[in-house]
């Protein structure tokens, strides 16, 4: 489905109940629900190559990556770590000038402008770097721009755009309502989650399901003078 045409189903919805949305409106929150599902799913991958230097252990990674998924050195798979796992391992591998072949990496500053990737040890000669990740999807910005997630998923949008200006407009007096237009959008978001782990099992990275429940209290705790405060941040 493309942006207008979730944006249309969202408008039909929300017309259902008398309420009336600008595009600019529905477009912010069509985006954060792809936002939202993409984080929780890790259904939005990226794979990206670039060189790397000798003798250097951190390396940026582009902005746009939020978990890891696979990293390989000259096609070599490196093992995800902790940064205090590999203090216990090789307590002064920050200070050590140590070369040879990469074994182990760790990634930090996910979300923000310059996310970064720690390997160890350093190589010796210049290398390559492949890396596979979960990404901040960019934002649907034209009316013909299609989500990058498999389009049975593509109505959780909606769902969420729904929801959220649902709650907006009349606060707790639709929370039940509400809750359950939410859940539709979670039971989405876990299928697709799920199909995503099941299609690469050896993920490095996994996250923890929704926890529904907590979420529920938060939104019974919803207030209508707090409407235009966006939930993720007006992604």
């Amino acid at each position: 489905m493309t942006l207008s045409e979730l944006r249309q189903l969202v408008t039909t919805w929300l017309d259902e109940d008398g309420i009336r949305r600008e595009t600019s409106v529905l477009n912010d929150s069509l985006n954060e629900g792809y936002l939202m599902t993409c984080l929780t799913t890790q259904a939005y991958e990226v794979t990206k190559t670039m060189p790397l230097r000798a003798q250097q252990l951190l390396y940026l990674l582009p902005s746009d990556f939020f978990l890891p998924v696979a990293v390989y050195v000259n096609d070599v798979r490196l093992y995800p770590v902790r940064m205090e796992e590999l203090s216990q391992l090789y307590g002064d591998w920050f200070f050590s000038q140590a070369t040879g072949t990469p074994t182990y990496y760790f990634t930090v500053g996910a979300l923000t402008e310059q996310p970064q990737l720690w390997i160890y040890p350093q190589l010796a000669q210049p290398g390559s770097l492949t890396i596979t990740f979960a990404g901040v999807p960019q934002r649907l910005a034209s009316d013909t721009s299609v989500p990058r997630i498999p389009e049975e998923y593509h109505i959780a949008l909606a769902y969420w755009a729904f929801a959220w200006e649902l709650l907006k407009e009349r606060g707790n007096e639709v929370i039940d309502k509400t809750i359950r237009i939410f859940r539709k959008f979670v039971e989405l978001t876990q299928r697709l989650r799920d199909f995503i782990y099941r299609r690469t099992p050896d993920r490095d990275a996994q996250l923890m399901p929704w926890d529904l429940t907590v979420f529920e209290r938060k939104l019974r705790k919803f207030q209508q003078n707090e409407s235009n405060v966006p939930l993720t941040g007006g992604y």
